[in-house]
């Protein structure tokens, strides 16, 4: 009897042993698609070693071992609502007269405070930084903010407020309301607009190459063997991937504050970023200057047009009729800026050292905004 029972119990054990395993497997095949890693977790590449000329620093992977990111170019094609990314509405025509907004407009509400609310980089000049002789804000976007107060009001006198707002910050202030326009090198994308409305283009942004004067360098192709740093995951970096062998090599830094630390400090050749960054190391340091046609040969015609466009963010309410309003009222403001030649002051002011003279970005597309 008892032999008998042992036996029983055997077996039972074994089905729930079997039962068990087979629970422990369905739960792990389950883990696979709940892990708690990030979907882009992977293991690093061995183009992940840092050169120990630069700490901190990554060096780009080998174009024979990865394949290139895409490149986005200045006309990327439609977003989802079937526009271009640069369309925007027509400016308002015409234009209404300095504190004479139309009744229950956005433009109206803004005057019934008293002031205008802006968001702006206070670390990016010469868009936007702090002038601590005169405790004041200023650059080109700090300009372009003036412009619309003073349309809006008649002056900038006591009627334009600014908060300091970080990149990653942006969408998030303009959306809480907590500010009524974004001026901040805000780079248009379809994404983007799917959150928030946008003026025309005020700006187009591109990949210059920032060298040491005199130093015999033109274009991308005379620094092979030497080192060029960007920052990374910027588009920058990848369209530096793509780049025809033999290639300099790449240093990626977090910042491109780092990557001009590296550079004064001698442990890279040259930086690669957007031009208005490199026009702000560049009025940092004389014996810099910025190369406006380094890669014109290297990455063609079709991927040298680089250019990320900026543009005034806005709130998106929900009224469309509303929001309309407003995008065509900052639009308006834009336009006669460019069609009137303060864009160009503005401009010369921050930029044309550096840079060198260009149209506005209404000079350049007739058919602006869109």
């Amino acid at each position: 009897m008892n032999a008998r029972i042992r036996r029983r119990r055997g077996a039972a054990c074994r089905w729930v042993a079997a039962v068990l395993l087979g629970i422990t497997v369905a739960m792990t095949g389950c883990a696979t698609t709940g892990s708690p890693l990030p979907p882009e977790a992977k293991p690093l590449s061995n183009g992940t070693s840092q050169p120990s000329a630069v700490p901190g620093a990554m060096t780009a992977p080998s174009p024979s071992r990865t394949t290139p990111t895409p490149i986005r170019t200045v006309a990327p094609g439609t977003c989802a609502d079937g526009q271009p990314v640069r369309a925007s509405v027509d400016p308002a025509n015409p234009m209404p007269a300095p504190g004479q907004m139309p009744p229950g407009s956005a433009m109206a509400a803004i005057l019934d405070r008293g002031y205008l609310r802006v968001g702006i980089t206070t670390d990016s000049p010469p868009f936007g930084s702090m002038n601590w002789r005169k405790l004041e804000l200023e650059g080109f976007d700090v300009d372009i903010a003036k412009e619309i107060t003073k349309t809006l009001f008649g002056t900038t006198d006591g009627r334009i407020r600014f908060q300091a707002v970080t990149t990653d910050e942006r969408i998030n202030t303009i959306s809480r309301g907590d500010v009524d326009i974004i001026v901040a090198t805000m780079t248009i994308t379809c994404e983007r607009k799917q959150k928030l409305r946008f003026s025309g283009v005020y700006y187009e942004s591109g990949l210059r190459l920032l060298v040491r004067r005199n130093a015999g360098f033109t274009r991308i192709e005379d620094l092979v063997g030497f080192r060029v740093c960007s920052t990374t995951g910027s588009t920058s970096l990848a369209k530096l991937k793509n780049l025809p062998q033999p290639a300099p090599a790449l240093v990626a830094l977090e910042r491109a504050a780092n990557c001009l630390v590296a550079f004064q400090a001698g442990q890279v050749d040259a930086i690669a970023t957007d031009d208005v960054i490199l026009a702000g190391m560049a009025a940092q340091d004389p014996y810099t200057e910025v190369l406006p046609a380094a890669f014109d040969h290297a990455l063609g015609n079709e991927l040298r047009t680089l250019e990320e466009p900026y543009g005034v963010a806005m709130r998106m309410t929900g009224n469309t009729v509303s929001d309309d309003q407003f995008v065509a009222f900052v639009n308006g403001v834009l336009r006669n800026v460019m069609q009137g030649g303060r864009w160009k002051q503005i401009y010369d002011r921050w930029l044309g050292a550096e840079l060198g003279s260009t149209d506005s970005p209404l000079a350049k597309n007739a058919n602006w905004p869109h």
